[in-house]
Formats: C-alpha cells, structure tokens, sequence
C-alpha cells in the first residue's frame, strides 16, 4: 500500500512540474543567435514555436541541428519550428516583441540623405563589408552582435571601432549564444 501512495505522489509531482514548465513555456519570447561556427543561426522563440532565420547549410536537418539547435529547442520546450532561410537581400529589418532587430548579411551603404532609424539591435551576419562609423551614420541602436558565421579578424577590427565609438557589442563566437528575453 505504501508503495503504491508513494508511486501516485511522485506521478503527480512529476506531471505538476511538466505543467508548471509548459505553462511558463507559453509566455516565452526569446531571440537566440547561436554560436555555430562558420554559420549563420538564429531562432525566434514565441510561447512553444519557433522561427528559424539561417544560412542553407543550417536549414537541412542533420548533425549540426541535432548538435547545437536541438538541446536548446527541449530546454526552451520549441514543438514547431518554421524554417526561414538567411536574408536574400543584405538588409533584414523586423520588430519582435518590444524590440526592434536588423540582420546584415552583406555590404550595405546607406543613401547620403536618407533618415536615421532607430534599432534596438543589429545582428552583422556573414562578414559583412561594413563599418561602425558607417553604421552609426544610418541608425541609433543599443548593442551589436556578431554571429559566428563572421571572421575572427574582422570581429577584432569592430570590437576595437565599438570601443572607440562606446557602442556595446557582443561576439557570439567568444562569448557563447546571445539570448535576449523580448518580452
């Protein structure tokens, strides 16, 4: 007898924390730039779905997914993913919760006269020929991050302009995966 009472407590504890977690899982909206070397990959995390944003050789399903994407997606409870692959053009710009994020993925120049924007964060994605001061001229944002699909060197080249400048920057591939909380 006892040992049954003892199974049916444990049952019920178990299936209270697996609520407990899928409850706080459908609030979740996080944005993850992963540190995935040589690639682009960034996931968009909204209650238990997920769009992925990456370079081809990321969106096919296989060792690098199963490696670096799938222990995340269990911690982060993801049930369905929607692929996107990586920005055609060389800028993405979208809002996401209460944030607002560009992706750079190539050379970008802004026109002499057009409006400054502001962004919340600028995600510089495949070794983009671009500098800081030029970036600073187009737009007002809080953080940079590098992915790891950018060259150590040229990373080192923007750390140094970031200080310079006093922007706050964030490299993927020396610091681990950038999480960000968009609630």
């Amino acid at each position: 007898k006892q040992a049954i009472v003892f199974t049916l407590i444990c049952i019920c504890c178990y299936y209270s924390l697996q609520c407990y977690f899928l409850f706080v899982a459908s609030f979740q909206y996080k944005l993850i730039v992963y540190n995935i070397p040589h690639h682009q990959a960034i996931d968009l995390v909204k209650a238990r779905k997920c769009l992925f944003i990456a370079d081809s050789a990321m969106t096919v399903s296989g060792p690098l997914q199963n490696f670096y994407l799938k222990p995340s997606r269990i911690l982060y409870r993801v049930n369905k993913t929607s692929e996107l692959p990586a920005p055609t053009q060389n800028l993405k710009i979208f809002n996401a919760g209460n944030k607002s994020i560009v992706i750079i993925n190539g050379p970008y120049k802004a026109e002499p006269n057009s409006l400054r924007f502001h962004v919340d964060i600028i995600i510089l994605s495949g070794n983009p020929d671009i500098d800081i001061s030029d970036l600073q001229k187009m737009a007002d944002f809080s953080k940079l991050i590098f992915d790891s699909s950018d060259s150590p060197w040229k990373i080192n080249k923007w750390k140094t302009d970031c200080e310079k400048a006093g922007v706050a920057c964030y490299s993927v591939g020396e610091k681990g995966a950038f999480i960000l909380n968009l609630n």
